[in-house]
Order: C-alpha cells, then sequence, then structure tokens
C-alpha cells in the first residue's frame, strides 16, 4: 500500500511540476522558466545619429586618452543652475585636429581653452567637436571648458539621473552619463 501511495505521489509531482514551471512536456521546445520569450524577434528601436555621436568610439574620441579630469561646480539653488569647470589632461594616441567630448546640450559653453587661448568648436547634438590644430602623437595638452546651464531633475530617483533639489537647498546629483560633467 505504501509503494503504491508513493509511485502516485511522484507520478502528480512530475505531471504538475511540468505545469508549474510553464514547460511544455513535448520533446524539442526549450523550457520557459518565468520569462516570455516571444517567438519571433520584435521591432528594434530606430538608431539615430545623436546615438551613434554619443555612443560610437569614433576617431574623434580614441584620439586621445584622458590621463585627468579637475572638475568644479558652482551651484545656484535659488535658479536651479551651475556653472562648471572641466579641465581635461591628456595624451594624444595618433595626429589629430579635432576631437569629441559630451555635454548635454542644454549646457551653454562659455569658452574652450587650451593654455589660456581659446579654441573653435562647433556642437552637434550632446557632441562637442574641438578643433586643436597641429596635434602630434605622444603629446600631453590641457584644455579647459567652461560651461552654464540649468540640468534636468530627476524625475524617478534613484532610478534616473539628474538633479534632486531637497529640503533646505541640499542638492543631489545622481546620474549614469558623464555627459553632464
Amino acid at each position: 500500500m505504501n509503494k503504491i501511495i508513493s509511485l502516485c505521489i511522484i507520478s502528480l509531482f512530475v505531471t504538475d511540476c511540468a505545469h508549474f514551471l510553464k514547460r511544455d512536456p513535448s520533446p524539442g521546445k526549450i523550457p520557459r522558466r518565468g520569462v516570455n520569450i516571444p517567438e519571433e524577434a520584435g521591432e528594434y528601436p530606430e538608431v539615430s545619429e545623436k546615438d551613434i555621436l554619443r555612443g560610437k568610439l569614433s576617431p574623434f574620441r580614441s584620439c586621445y586618452d584622458v590621463t585627468y579630469y579637475n572638475l568644479s561646480l558652482a551651484l545656484n539653488i535659488k535658479n536651479k543652475s551651475i556653472i562648471g569647470n572641466c579641465q581635461i589632461n591628456a595624451i594624444t594616441q595618433n595626429d589629430f585636429d579635432t576631437l569629441q567630448v559630451d555635454l548635454f546640450d542644454n549646457m551653454e559653453i562659455l569658452s574652450i581653452k587650451k593654455s589660456e587661448k581659446a579654441l573653435s568648436f562647433y556642437r552637434k547634438h550632446n557632441a562637442v567637436f574641438i578643433e586643436m590644430p597641429d596635434m602630434k602623437k605622444d603629446s600631453l595638452f590641457e584644455i579647459t571648458i567652461q560651461y552654464e546651464g540649468i540640468p534636468e531633475e530627476a524625475i524617478n530617483p534613484p532610478w534616473d539621473g539628474g538633479f534632486i533639489l531637497l529640503r533646505k537647498g541640499a542638492i543631489s546629483f545622481n546620474t549614469c552619463s558623464t555627459d553632464i560633467w
């Protein structure tokens, strides 16, 4: 009698486990455990020029190797704005005349200088292209970028990036990106 009960319990366990784990007991099927795997691929998001500029390791990004960043920020709590300086020390990896850094386009660039001399630059979305004529491989250089603006506020902190104005004027900053410096 005990053997019959044991066999019944084991057979119920085996058949119910297949149902419980949402596994199709038929051979050749991939088991699905709590994850909805679609039968065919859906639509992928369209990749924009802005995405490529921010994500691709282009010759404008790989032409230098940063050795040091010196960041300084002045916060204006009343206006929820910042003024910042970003000093970048780097070594050239090859000869170039233009390099790329990223800065959100809601930040206005006040100046970009090398050895106190103003450099020309242009922007494309969040990418900043700095013209630096006659840069030779293995040269050390330093540039300083001064900028200002009103950073985005975090809508759902801490899960998204941005500034958070706390009580009594304290500010918290959370970001997944260095585009704001």
